[in-house]
């Protein structure tokens, strides 16, 4: 599936980001897993819920890590933001 996601990106010409919902329901434990998946992607992103900075927000607003396990093109790491369902809203959590 790579493959032909790469494929179509470069007919395109344009990023493509594809999303693959609940891992840990589908039995994956490491994000790291999905990056040795994804050989032939650039980036590897994976978004958790934290679920202890969650319980210091206010409902239904959500903290959530954003795990960069694969970048051909730069670092790894980690990104927290917090969700804000009210506004679709993503904001960094360091930003507030």
């Amino acid at each position: 599936m790579t493959e032909q996601l790469q494929s179509l990106a470069k007919d395109m010409n344009a990023a493509l980001l594809a999303v693959w919902p609940r891992l840990r329901e589908n039995g994956e434990i490491a994000p790291q897993t999905w990056a040795e998946r994804a050989l032939g992607a650039d980036v590897v992103m994976v978004m958790e819920e934290d679920a202890g900075r969650t319980k210091k927000l206010t409902e239904p607003n959500q903290a959530l890590t954003v795990i960069i396990v694969k970048n051909r093109g730069g670092e790894r790491g980690k990104l927290a933001f917090d969700f804000l369902p009210a506004f679709s809203r993503f904001v960094e959590a360091a930003a507030r």
